[in-house]
Formats: C-alpha cells, sequence, structure tokens
C-alpha cells in the first residue's frame, strides 16, 4: 500500500485553481490598431502582436483567440486569423454589421494568449 499514490484531494484542488489562476494571467485583451474596409467585409491589423504559445497546429490560431464586435463574441466560422510578421491580421468573411463604415477600432475586443513584440 506504501507504493501506491493516492491523491490528496484537497492539494489537487489547490493545484488546479493555481494553474487555472497562471493561465488566465496570460490571457490579454487588446483592441485593433487598424480596421480596414473591403466593401462591407471588415479586416483588422494588430500591429507588434504576436502569439504567446509559440507552437500552434496550423489552422487551430482561432482556439487561442475569441473577437467581440461590441461585446458580442463573433463566431470563428465568420473570420480567418493569420500571423503576417509582428501584426495579427483578422479578416472577417462576412457581413457582420449593417454600416460597416461607422465602425471603428474601439468597437473590437480581441481576447487571447498574446504578447507585445518590438519591431527591429
Amino acid at each position: 500500500m506504501d507504493d501506491i499514490n493516492l491523491l490528496n484531494p484537497e492539494q489537487s484542488s489547490i493545484q488546479f485553481r493555481n494553474q487555472v489562476i497562471q493561465q488566465s494571467k496570460l490571457i490579454t485583451t487588446r483592441n485593433p490598431t487598424n480596421i480596414e474596409l473591403d466593401g462591407r467585409l471588415i479586416r483588422l491589423d494588430l500591429e507588434n502582436v504576436k502569439l504567446l504559445e509559440e507552437r500552434v497546429p496550423i489552422g487551430n490560431l482561432k482556439n487561442l483567440f475569441d473577437i467581440y464586435l461590441y461585446g458580442v463574441k463573433q463566431p470563428d466560422f465568420r473570420y480567418q486569423l493569420y500571423q503576417d510578421g509582428t501584426t495579427l491580421k483578422v479578416i472577417f468573411m462576412d457581413d457582420i454589421t449593417r454600416v460597416p463604415g461607422e465602425i471603428d477600432v474601439t468597437a473590437f475586443d480581441i481576447v487571447g494568449k498574446l504578447k507585445e513584440t518590438q519591431e527591429i
């Protein structure tokens, strides 16, 4: 019986809580630095921002981010994300508002694991 490591529920709970706290410190909220219109479609740029996690399987960038327009989470099928050097780009593939010309960068919140970068 001495060889069996029994889980201590109290210790496991504390470890889990500490892990959640550490993970939540890595999540940040940013506004885009630039917005462009292509007809009714919107493109957002976040300059000098990179993914916090360097090794992300291709096609899974959306799993690291949530995009909100006026506080409403946008479904991930409406946009594509890609990293272009030190700029994170979001391209909406669908019309997301009735009056796209009246939206500015403060209408969007991008929440995810991001880090500031310095251009060299």
